[in-house]
């Protein structure tokens, strides 16, 4: 949602004593992603394939906000996937503004049996063998 909305949203989480609570912490960028999102109850980010997989590994529910600017919609594409079978929230970045965001973080963190339910519908898309199956195809392919 850009700098802009980012910076909305920050106001807003400060009106609302946001990073008062113990298990909030707002990161513009993070760079360790993988501790960060084990560790998280909801995960708010891009939905790229990577991404994804690693959310569906975890079970991690998620708020997505595809990118508009890649080709062939593909982040949108993989967002309503999970959207879909209830693991995420898909918000289009057009549709964005730091009280949208807000208010959706809200909902989810206020509901720890959707929370639950979204954890579970994530696990459903995993595919823990997958390395297995992609050398299964190779040694396929390889002879």
């Amino acid at each position: 949602f850009g700098k802009a909305g980012w910076e909305a949203f920050c106001k807003r989480a400060e009106e609302d004593k946001l990073e008062q609570k113990k298990n909030v912490e707002l990161k513009e960028y993070i760079y360790d992603m993988p501790t960060r999102m084990g560790a998280a109850d909801l995960v708010i980010c891009r939905a790229g394939a990577i991404t994804l997989a690693e959310l569906a590994a975890l079970g991690k529910p998620a708020i997505l906000i595809p990118s508009p600017y890649v080709t062939n919609h593909h982040q949108y594409k993989n967002a309503k996937v999970f959207a879909d079978v209830g693991a995420a929230i898909l918000l289009e970045e057009k549709n964005m503004n730091g009280d949208v965001l807000r208010n959706t973080v809200h909902q989810l963190l206020s509901s720890p049996d959707r929370l639950s339910a979204m954890s579970k519908a994530a696990k459903s898309l995993a595919l823990p063998d997958a390395d297995d199956k992609i050398m299964e195809v190779l040694e396929e392919l390889l002879h």
